[in-house]
Formats: C-alpha cells, structure tokens, sequence
C-alpha cells in the first residue's frame, strides 16, 4: 500500500501523461510526451523517441494494464505503483517489474547516449513533459556526486527515492515539484 506522499507522487505522474484527463494513458500518450523534443530534433532521433517512449510505455503497461486494454487507467497505475513501491522497499535489485521501468525511464531521458543522462538532456525532457519547477536546480540535486551527469546506477538511485515517498531525498523531484 502507498503512503501518502507514494500516492501523491504517483498520481502527479501520471497526469504528467493523461493531459486530456480522460482518466487513462495508452501509448500514444506517451509519444505525445516527447512532441517538445522531437520538435528539435533530426527524423532518426524523432523515430528513436518514439520506440523509447513505446518502450516506457510497454515497461509500465506490461504490469499494470490487468485488463489488457491497451491503456492503463488510474487504478490499474496506482496499483502497478504499489507494486514497484514495495519492491523498492523491499530492494529486490533486479525485480523485472521495477527495472523494466528503470531501463525505459533512463534510455527516454538519454537519448545521445546509453550511459549517462545530462543536464541538457534532462532539461529537454523535463520541458517537453511539461515538468513543474526549476530543471537546473533540481538536476543539480539528482546529481548527487556533482560531475555534471546521471550515470545509471546514480539514476536508479534516484528512482528508488522518488518510489519510496521520501520527500527529503533528491530524487522525489525527478518529475519535477
């Protein structure tokens, strides 16, 4: 079960991706997401976020979307998001629930390269999800060890935090305020 401050975390992302308030997402949610990015970018990099956002898509609907509807409702998210959270709590490093999520929320952020997210890229995407807060300052707390970039591991790090509902620890802005 989400405490209260999981619960409020997780409803904000997923009206991150339901910006017609229809109560559900489905993948082509996910592909808008990424329309502020692509705007910018060159047809392979518009084709390669689209599988990322398809693949972040799959990553959540293929534990959360019971009904196999193709979209995912608010329950059936807040549900998977129970499930993620306790496996967080638990730290069951290599849970294929959590790092389906992992890998497809990484590779969506770091789209040049497969290694680590930087502040340019995370700026792109905190814009283009149409993120509430300052993307500077909050990615200068992701970065925790201050080289400038997220490798994947520091990532996971901030993932856990903001799954696990600590409002304190830098990653519970990962989706911004």
């Amino acid at each position: 079960m989400l405490n209260a401050t999981q619960q409020q975390a997780f409803e904000r992302l997923f009206n991150i991706f339901d910006k017609n308030g229809n109560g559900s997402v489905d993948e082509n949610d996910f592909v808008k997401a990424f329309d502020d990015i692509k705007a910018e970018s060159s047809p392979a990099k518009i084709e390669k976020l689209d599988k990322l956002a398809r693949r972040w898509f799959l990553s959540i609907s293929l534990f959360a979307d019971s009904d196999k509807s193709r979209s995912v409702t608010k329950e059936e998210w807040m549900n998977w998001a129970a499930i993620i959270a306790e496996d967080a709590e638990e730290a069951n490093e290599g849970d294929r629930r959590y790092d389906h999520f992992l890998n497809a929320v990484f590779a969506g952020i770091s789209v040049n390269s497969d290694t680590t997210i930087t502040d340019e890229e995370y700026a792109a995407w905190f814009r283009s999800f149409g993120l509430v807060g300052d993307k500077m300052a909050i990615f200068e707390r992701l970065d925790t060890n201050g080289n400038g970039s997220l490798s994947k591991d520091e990532f996971s790090d901030r993932l856990l935090e903001f799954v696990s509902g600590d409002a304190a620890s830098p990653g519970f802005h990962l989706f911004g305020e």
